[in-house]
């Protein structure tokens, strides 16, 4: 029983000790249909065969009904696993050609290991090992990554960068795990050549995040608080980051304080800070900075009237910080230098109210429906601390705290269901502004309206809207706008649109079409409507038979002229994939 391989044909077989079959000049695959109608198969000149465990082929050739298309000296299967060969051939106008290689296995019940063999015609040989551990219980797990690359052409044509050495490589590491029940560590590095090669070999994830972070994090949680140590370094001398060698945190959930009504709410930091910017930057000096922060919250919430909700709060912060600077107004508009150490405070006391207020329908298109209006206010009084955010280094929002005599008011609207017989929202919109009652010179008095709108008539319809209204320009500051639509029939449609106020409008759509259990057709494509500009478009085509799936894409990415003058070149690239629907994670194009 090799499932869930078939074997076609065999010379000869033999059991060998224990559970082992040797089979000789033989012929296998995973197709269910005819054996002379097989839409792959593999051809071994020995293969052993440990049931439910592991195969492994000697002298193994893929063929494609009656083409020969790949020959291995050497091939092992784990039936246990996706485990196994991974290779990606395409075309890429910035890459040339390509033949991408991978080859998973497993080292023992804890370790898998994967390696790499890249070939592109424009950019050379890559070579990479990566390493992925994983406890069965899932206490610990990570991985481990080298990638590296003789790039016959490392510099493109619109690389910010002139200096990029042909020698390129990265080094990944990333480790979580929970030493107990209320303990967990996490650690994430990564070194690169230099800043282009994310974008150049790793695209997927260079589109998920631009720059890498490299912190170690340890967290304790107990009953009423959470501890935390967060240690982050810059590695990569060419990004700008914010260095924390450590910072410590303390934080005190709210909780009762005995039987008296009263909540608290605490949070304590200490770290010494840098911030660092990138070592060709010339115009930009780093500074660094000892911080200690404690602030705290007292509240006293009631109803009252039987429906208002009131939650009274007080409560004070100071910073310690080891530097300081002059004040720029005393210095004839020069620069702000530096002045020692000082504490800033900050007091701050505010009253919120709210309410609800509900009713139900019986009967209509949706039964029941249940409607849930939620007026709130939120009064806050920050006086003027004696030092104001242009007197401190710049690290993160507690250094842009500042006065702050405000009123926030807001309707949150929900209108509910029933699921099975749970509350289920159909619709949950929240709209709110501000209200400066003191406001600096030339501060408008009333900040953006802000709207959060979550719509779910269903459960394969999804609608997000969020976003900021100027009420003196009656122009939207920031709109973000997702449809994801995906019915049980042949579309999945995903939009989304995203503004911002003189700087983008960014148009993406995803649409799927299912033509059949064997034929899926996917289009995509990207729209600035600021500078008319398509960023990018592409497809693919897919078709799956009993024992395979194959898919073959392109994507295109029209030039544009950048800011300074020099113009990107249109790139597009071809990709061919197929797996078998045995292993999904084996296949070509699967990397």
């Amino acid at each position: 029983d090799a499932r869930p391989f078939r074997i076609l044909e065999a010379e000869s077989a033999s059991k060998g000790d224990g559970n082992v079959f040797v089979l000789r000049d033989a012929r296998i695959t995973t197709c269910t249909n005819d054996a002379d109608r097989a839409h792959y198969s593999v051809r071994v000149r020995e293969v052993e065969v440990v049931p439910q465990d592991h195969m492994a082929a000697h002298g193994m050739s893929w063929w494609f009904g009656v083409v020969p298309v790949m020959y291995l000296p050497y091939w092992y299967r784990d039936l246990q696993d996706n485990l196994g060969y991974n290779i990606q051939p395409g075309y890429d106008s910035r890459m040339g050609a390509f033949l991408l290689n991978s080859y998973s296995y497993r080292m023992n019940e804890y370790l898998k290991g994967e390696t790499q063999l890249d070939y592109r015609t424009r950019r050379g040989v890559a070579v990479g090992q990566d390493l992925k551990w994983l406890d069965p219980e899932k206490q610990w797990r990570g991985d481990g990554t080298v990638y590296y690359a003789h790039d016959l052409n490392p510099k493109d044509d619109d690389d910010e960068y002139d200096d990029i050495d042909p020698q390129r490589y990265r080094v990944r590491l990333r480790h979580s795990q929970s030493l107990s029940d209320s303990d967990t560590l996490m650690a994430e590095g990564q070194y690169l050549s230099d800043p282009d090669i994310l974008e150049d070999f790793f695209e997927r994830e260079f589109r998920r995040i631009r720059q890498p972070e490299n912190v170690v994090a340890y967290a304790h949680r107990g009953e009423i608080y959470e501890f935390d140590v967060l240690l982050r370094s810059r590695l990569n001398d060419f990004y700008t980051d914010i260095n924390r060698l450590p910072e410590v945190s303390l934080t005190y959930i709210r909780q009762p304080v005995g039987d008296t009504g009263f909540y608290y709410e605490g949070l304590n930091t200490a770290g010494y800070l840098e911030r660092v910017w990138p070592a060709a930057d010339t115009n930009n000096e780093d500074y660094a900075s000892m911080r200690v922060d404690s602030s705290h919250m007292i509240y006293y919430p009631d109803k009252y009237f039987g429906f208002l909700n009131v939650i009274p709060r007080a409560g004070g912060r100071l910073t310690y910080y080891s530097e300081t600077l002059t004040d720029p107004g005393d210095t004839n508009g020069s620069p702000a230098e530096l002045e020692g150490p000082g504490v800033r405070a900050l007091m701050e006391a505010g009253v919120e109210a709210s309410y609800r207020a509900y009713r139900t329908w019986a009967g209509g298109f949706v039964s029941p429906l249940r409607h849930v209006a939620e007026p709130y206010i939120n009064y806050t009084f920050v006086p003027e601390p004696n030092l104001t955010p242009e007197r401190l280094h710049q690290f993160d929002e507690v250094d842009q705290l500042d006065m702050d005599h405000s009123l926030k008011m807001g309707m949150r609207n929900r209108w509910q269901t029933k699921q099975k017989m749970a509350p289920y929202d159909l619709l949950d919109t929240d709209v709110y502004t501000r209200f400066r009652i003191q406001r600096e010179d030339e501060q408008e008095a009333m900040d953006f309206l802000y709207f959060d709108t979550r719509f779910r008539p269903a459960d394969w319809l999804q609608v997000n809207v969020d976003g900021a209204l100027n009420f003196y320009t009656n122009l939207l500051n920031r709109f973000n706008t997702e449809i994801v639509c995906r019915p049980a029939g042949a579309w999945k449609t995903r939009l989304e649109y995203r503004l911002r106020e003189d700087v983008s409008r960014l148009l993406i759509a995803d649409v799927e079409y299912v033509a059949s259990p064997q034929w899926i057709f996917d289009v995509y494509g990207r729209q600035e409507f600021v500078d008319s500009r398509l960023e990018e478009v592409g497809g693919s085509v897919q078709r799956h038979l009993d024992c395979m799936v194959i898919r073959l894409g392109t994507g295109w990415l029209p030039g544009y002229e950048l800011d300074d003058g020099s113009r990107r070149n249109d790139e597009w690239k071809v990709t061919a994939e197929f797996w078998l629907t045995a292993f999904p994670k084996m296949g070509i194009g699967m990397k």
